[in-house]
């Protein structure tokens, strides 16, 4: 149900997100028959490398959709193939949904987004009176991302859990921290907002989208995911155990499903995808907000494992190229490059933790299209701040040591340092020798500095590429690397 944050730390960084990504690319091509015949080698490479047992993709370009395609299986039992029309669980891709409907409703006045969510919901518990809609929104109310396990039982299958059943769960969860203080992911977040939908609108969250989204653009292959229910060119969904695919078990039912349960197909996903550009649903200060990055209540951006958020959307910047993008944890990915004019929608039925990262297909997709997202863009200049470089490089000797300067870290970071110490350990002790850690570029967003380097480790044959993006204070807040 979840877009695993974790996942991305524990097998790769644990202060930030690798994207994996093989650095010896070929050169883009020039012509649109070779652009997509170089998409088709991506993805069936990234396929077979990743196990994915079926994928849809459209790209989208300047509002007009330039390649819609399946590959492999929707259904490996039928050898159902995977085309441009199969649906998928999009699981947490919902959220910018979500998103969106709390902004309709403040549009017409039947909300605020600074209100305190107990206006909205029944009894709610003492540590949520200061909890605004904006705070949950943003990730930032001090709320868990899992809630079900510990007052649900989650190794019960085919069971139905109402929407009732899951507020008293989310009721009983306690705060991890005080709210705008630190941002954490949270499933729990977003299945409150989708409370509030129907508490503001007076209908299900189901038939709000279907009224107010899916209809009006067109989105006839969305719904919510509803077991019972018969969903046309519904794709399996696989994990993967003892190296043979088997089902992911996704089978449990929902009463509202408003942090992980739209169904939709790429084809739907690019209709989606003209209404943003477009700006047909929302007022255009909405869109700025919804792509603005949320703040801690010192006013300080807040900083995830995946970069900034907004209001259901990551957030990124990567050598001047803005990315709005979300994926799911069923193996599902939107990457817009909105002052690219281009959109990749990248759809697997391989769950994430077992390989199908949809996230880093989508953006080697993108790259054939704007080769400045390329890593091998990036060229050795003149180092501003040698001190910084030399602190930095000592840095990545510490973690493989298993000693990490956490004073160089946002306290989000340094927190994740601290819980996943020994695999970060793991992880940068089997790279080797650090043998060059080379200064590239760098770039502004707003008060925060990104700063992009070139590595070579003596167990690695290739070089690898890190970004840091520091905030305001200094500090190490996000990670990228291309390793």
């Amino acid at each position: 149900m979840t877009f695993r944050l974790t996942l991305i730390l524990i097998a790769l960084l644990s202060c930030g997100r690798c994207v994996v990504e093989a650095i010896a690319q070929e050169s883009p091509a020039r012509s649109d028959d070779n652009l997509s015949k170089r998409v088709d080698q991506v993805i069936e490479r990234q396929m077979h490398d990743r196990r994915i047992p079926g994928l849809s993709l459209a790209i989208v370009r300047d509002g007009k959709v330039i390649k819609a395609q399946g590959y492999g299986l929707a259904n490996v039992e039928h050898a159902a193939p995977a085309t441009p029309e199969t649906a998928y669980l999009l699981a947490s891709m919902t959220k910018q949904f979500t998103a969106a409907g709390i902004l309709m409703l403040a549009d017409e006045g039947k909300l605020s987004i600074d209100d305190p969510i107990g206006k909205y919901l029944a009894d709610p518990p003492d540590a949520w009176k200061e909890i605004t809609i904006r705070q949950l929104l943003g990730h930032t109310a001090g709320l868990k991302d899992r809630f079900e396990e510990d007052t649900l039982n989650g190794a019960k299958w085919r069971m139905a859990y109402s929407t009732a059943e899951l507020y008293q769960a989310a009721r009983q969860r306690a705060l991890d921290f005080s709210p705008g203080t630190v941002w954490q992911y949270s499933d729990q977040g977003y299945f409150l907002l989708g409370m509030i939908i129907e508490r503001a609108s007076g209908q299900s969250y189901r038939d709000f989208l279907k009224k107010r989204i899916f209809a009006p653009l067109g989105m006839d292959a969305s719904t919510t995911i509803m077991l019972a229910e018969i969903t046309p060119h519904l794709a399996n969904g696989y994990s993967i155990q003892g190296g043979s695919w088997v089902h992911n078990r996704r089978d449990m039912d929902f009463g509202m499903t408003s942090h992980f349960g739209i169904v939709s197909t790429v084809l739907d996903l690019a209709r989606w995808d003209t209404a943003l550009r477009e700006q047909r649903l929302l007022k255009p200060a909405d869109y700025r907000l919804w792509w603005t990055p949320v703040s801690l209540n010192d006013g300080s951006r807040a900083f995830g494992p995946l970069g900034s958020y907004g209001f259901g959307w990551f957030l990124d910047k990567f050598r001047g190229h803005r990315m709005i993008y979300h994926g799911g944890a069923t193996g599902t990915a939107i990457l817009r490059l909105p002052d690219d004019g281009l959109t990749v929608i990248v759809l697997t039925n391989l769950e994430q933790l077992a390989g199908g990262d949809a996230d880093t297909i989508a953006r080697r997709i993108a790259a054939i299209y704007v080769p400045g997202i390329r890593w091998l863009e990036l060229k050795q200049s003149a180092d501003p701040d040698p001190k910084l470089t030399a602190r930095l490089k000592q840095e990545l000797s510490n973690l493989a040591e298993g000693n990490p300067d956490l004073s160089f870290y946002s306290p989000s970071l340094a927190n994740g340092l601290r819980e996943n110490q020994q695999a970060t350990q793991a992880f940068y002790s089997q790279l080797g020798v650090l043998q060059e850690f080379t200064f590239c570029e760098t770039e502004m967003d707003g008060p925060d500095r990104s700063s992009y380097y070139k590595v070579k480790y003596g167990a690695i044959p290739m070089p690898v590429y890190v970004r840091y993006t520091f905030n305001d204070k200094g500090q190490i807040a996000f990670t990228l690397s291309s390793m």
